[in-house]
């Protein structure tokens, strides 16, 4: 068994426009209020077109209030209400198919064509990968015709033994619902060691191949055979494989 910190990944600025939640709207009300209080403060004159409102603050208040309860859906890993309809662009650097998995704006997990080429060989339960195309924010025209993939990982399989592991997976306290399962500190891959992960050995014959380990903070977790089709495919160096040791 493996596991994965999505905070270890490459990021990138992208952002996801949702029924609920447009992106776009979010950044295009988030710049007109931050230059409404420039010019405030320099005492500049805007059209009145330009002036951020009171109707304006609702709005954006609304859409923060909204895409921070998908965004706490996600770091909880339970499935969205509605799926993402667009993927913005908004960075001079560009994510190649070669990173198999990076993580976005707000936490989002993407994963690349051919990452998902051979995720779906797999085991993957109740878990969705959720095509998206990636369009450009300023010009809004479609960016590449290679798909990316939004991860939706609501598969659960709980094997962590934290009174066994590292004393750096300390118990969180995060808003975010995990039902009756402690949240602990999942570490980053420069501060983890093989015995950082205690893991019952029941993990062996976990069902799945990928799936979230709900005591552990945002984890991703991977069978053996997942986890060698992935190195051999290039991407351990991207994916920052974190091993476990299994305990009876």
């Amino acid at each position: 068994m493996w596991i994965s910190n999505p905070r270890n990944f490459n990021n990138f600025y992208i952002g996801l426009s949702f029924p609920e939640a447009d992106f776009l709207k979010n950044i295009e009300l988030s710049a007109k209020k931050h230059n409404t209080e420039i010019a405030k403060q320099s005492k500049e004159t805007l059209p009145p077109e330009q002036i951020f409102t009171e109707e304006d603050r609702i709005l954006l208040d609304e859409l923060l209030d909204i895409s921070l309860a998908i965004t706490d859906k996600n770091d909880a890993h339970r499935p969205f209400a509605n799926d993402p309809t667009q993927a913005w662009y908004w960075s001079d650097e560009f994510p190649n198919q070669e990173e198999g998995m990076i993580t976005i704006t707000n936490n989002f997990t993407l994963v690349s064509k051919t990452c998902v080429d051979i995720l779906k060989q797999f085991r993957l339960g109740k878990t969705r990968l959720i095509p998206l195309p990636l369009y450009e924010t300023g010009t809004e025209e479609l960016l590449s015709k290679e798909l990316w993939y939004l991860l939706e990982l609501s598969e659960w399989r709980s094997y962590f033994i934290p009174e066994l592991s590292d004393s750096l997976c300390k118990p969180l306290n995060y808003r975010y619902d995990k039902g009756d399962y402690q949240n602990h500190q999942l570490l980053n891959y420069f501060r983890a060691t093989d015995d950082s992960y205690a893991m019952s050995v029941a993990s062996n014959q976990c069902d799945l191949d990928l799936w979230h380990e709900p005591q552990l903070d945002r984890s991703i977790c991977f069978s053996d055979a997942l986890k060698t089709a992935l190195e051999k495919a290039g991407m351990a160096d991207k994916l920052h494989f974190q091993s476990c040791k299994l305990v009876d």
